[in-house]
């Protein structure tokens, strides 16, 4: 008899997770609490523009049965592609568009000798006086003024975590890994990248031709192929465990509706399965409500009237008095996502649930939008003819919320019987790294891990059952 499983989201990791059971004979069903599938990786079709939820792209192995899959579904045609991700990055520093953000070493050398001058005198007498006091830190902002002075942190580190981290709540060790208290002679190390192990990866950066909708949209031909069925717009109640049967309750179309499988696959957050554990989790779910998880975003695409706005993809605002984050230029990915002779530009407001400006109309929001792209001096305003604004809340991960509790969640979920969940690698923005000098690892990139991480979980899971 066929085992039954279910997989709880269906963004591209449990799509990618149900699709592969299938075609291991399982009977599989997957329910969504949302109206479409995708997740992240979902977009938006109108007016001749395919527009992705935030800046996507994909980091896909050169030689995988993963790439040839995606590259057999799309059309080996349509993945192009990404020859020049680095010099794809630009960042908007001191009231101005920049290559990248400058380094300490840069930055002081475009300041005055006197500038110079003092943020050395004032980091060599915080060095004379951490010898005779102890160096304990209550946050990441303390551990920066005391070892690199407030002159470097209010001209500089302010500005280089603006756009990652609230700055009244920089994670300590995150910064005191990042930025070690080292002699004066090593300090331009701190931040100084290497992409000579870029060249060597075994990876390569690809965008499909139509946008990541496409990919989703070939990915739902696949399922609909193996009998995969999708439970769409379910809000999920409880989860009964008996006899090694699971039993779902949940609610679509204002009505209470049961099923009953032998595995599930929570391809959601651990945060967001809580509620569906054992009273064992009271602790764990007690410590996760004492801070938000995580930042809420406001996308505003704007259609614009001329085929490129700047020079590359994304810009990376680096100024704490901007409510913009990000601003992605997705055609220079691929021309097909828009109008011959359009550009789609897409906005990031990165907010808390409180703040004013998640509360604010679309139109007070666009018009935000308008005045700050207007102080960058990088779009002529009247060039844009429409825009779209949607809302997505709880989609940044805060730091300092994503570090134990899901661990705990992770190991807890897998204990149970014929219960599976992914194990997730965030970033700072949860979407893609800002960081393009990256010295240690080549960036995989979220999508790449969600679909590596379904194809290590199916293996696991095939293991599991012939026990």
């Amino acid at each position: 008899m066929k085992k039954k499983f279910v997989i709880i989201g269906a963004g591209l990791a449990g799509l990618t997770c149900a699709n592969l059971l299938a075609e291991k004979d399982i009977d599989v069903t997957i329910i969504e609490k949302q109206k479409t599938i995708g997740g992240l990786a979902a977009g938006i079709n109108e007016n001749g523009f395919s527009m992705d939820i935030g800046p996507h792209y994909m980091v896909l192995p050169k030689d995988s049965v993963i790439t040839e899959k995606i590259k057999n579904m799309l059309g080996e045609k349509n993945l192009l592609s990404f020859l020049d991700f680095a010099n794809s990055h630009k960042a908007y520093f001191n009231n101005k568009v920049r290559r990248k953000f400058p380094t300490i070493k840069e930055f002081l050398n475009q300041k005055s000798r006197f500038f110079r001058i003092n943020v050395f005198l004032e980091i060599f007498f915080l060095k004379i006086k951490l010898v005779f006091s102890k160096s304990e830190y209550k946050s990441g902002n303390e551990y920066l003024k005391k070892n690199y002075g407030k002159l470097l942190y209010e001209n500089w580190f302010k500005y280089y975590y603006s756009n990652i981290f609230e700055e009244e709540n920089l994670p300590k060790d995150f910064v005191m890994n990042q930025f070690p208290p080292i002699e004066l002679k090593k300090r331009r190390r701190n931040i100084k990248g290497s992409q000579d192990n870029l060249k060597k990866s075994p990876f390569f950066d690809c965008y499909p031709r139509f946008g990541m909708n496409d990919l989703i949209k070939k990915l739902n031909e696949e399922l609909t192929k193996n009998k995969v069925e999708i439970i769409l717009d379910s809000n999920i109640e409880s989860i009964e465990r008996k006899d090694n049967e699971k039993i779902i309750t949940y609610e679509k179309d204002d009505k209470k509706l049961q099923l009953v499988f032998d595995g599930i696959v929570f391809a959601v957050p651990p945060s967001k399965a809580i509620n569906w554990l054992s009273n064992s989790t009271e602790k764990i779910k007690s410590n996760s409500n004492k801070t938000p998880v995580a930042y809420n975003a406001i996308i505003t695409y704007l259609f614009v009237d001329q085929e490129k706005v700047f020079d590359g993809w994304i810009i990376n605002l680096y100024d704490p008095k901007f409510l913009i984050s990000r601003i992605s230029q997705q055609n220079h990915l691929s021309k097909n996502i828009a109008p011959e002779g359009k550009s789609l530009l897409t906005i990031e407001i990165k907010c808390n649930p409180s703040d004013k400006i998640w509360k604010n109309t679309d139109d007070e929001i666009y018009n935000v939008v308008i005045k700050e792209i207007k102080k960058m001096d990088i779009l002529n305003a009247e060039k844009i003819f429409g825009h779209r604004i949607i809302r997505i809340p709880r989609i940044y991960p805060k730091f300092n919320s994503i570090q134990v509790n899901d661990e705990k969640l992770v190991n807890l979920i897998n204990s149970n019987e014929n219960e599976y969940t992914f194990s997730h690698e965030y970033d700072s923005n949860n979407l893609i790294s800002n960081d393009t000098d990256n010295n240690k690892q080549y960036r995989l990139g979220g999508m790449l891990i969600g679909i590596s991480s379904a194809y290590n979980l199916v293996e696991q899971i095939i293991i599991n059952l012939k026990k």
